[in-house]
């Protein structure tokens, strides 16, 4: 996770291990964000949205809402 926070990419983590030692440990090893389960999808939505303004990536793809709510779309294509 670090490498990738080093490279200047975004890292938000999404886990149901979120208590305050976790997320510490999260936010140590390069973590812009945690967001912990359950979670709502457009809230995690605008913290992705934000982490990746926060690190300056403007090439990342834009996440966008599909029209079935439980699924997430990256430039139009549907992800697990």
């Amino acid at each position: 996770m670090r490498a990738f926070a080093e490279a200047g990419s975004a890292v938000v983590v999404v886990s149901n291990l979120a208590g305050p030692d976790q997320v510490e440990m999260a936010f140590a090893a390069g973590a812009g964000d945690v967001v912990p389960k359950p979670f709502d999808l457009r809230s995690l939505l605008a913290r992705v949205e934000r982490a990746t303004r926060s690190v300056g990536a403007a090439r990342l793809a834009t996440p966008n809402v599909a029209p079935d709510p439980r699924a997430l779309l990256i430039d139009g294509a549907e992800i697990a």
